[in-house]
């Protein structure tokens, strides 16, 4: 498989869309290691930093679900 972003290397590991900081991990366990919040990528592109990132409202809107963090309760999702 190749690389999502540059589409030349071979894809060596996968970047998660949305983090995987620990409260996010807890907030959503079921979607967090979803297959539609990881990219693959090579070893080059994921440490070069311009890997895709999602908001919390993004992932939440991505699927179809509800914020569940108390900060991010105040934006729609």
């Amino acid at each position: 498989m190749l690389c999502e972003i540059c589409l030349q290397n071979q894809a060596n590991t996968k970047h998660h869309k949305f983090p995987q900081y620990k409260r996010y991990k807890k907030l959503y366990p079921e979607f967090i290691h979803h297959e539609e919040n990881l990219v693959d990528l090579c070893i080059d592109c994921h440490l070069n930093g311009s890997v895709p990132h999602m908001t919390e409202a993004e992932f939440c809107r991505h699927f179809g679900i509800e914020i569940r963090s108390k900060s991010g309760r105040g934006i729609g999702c």
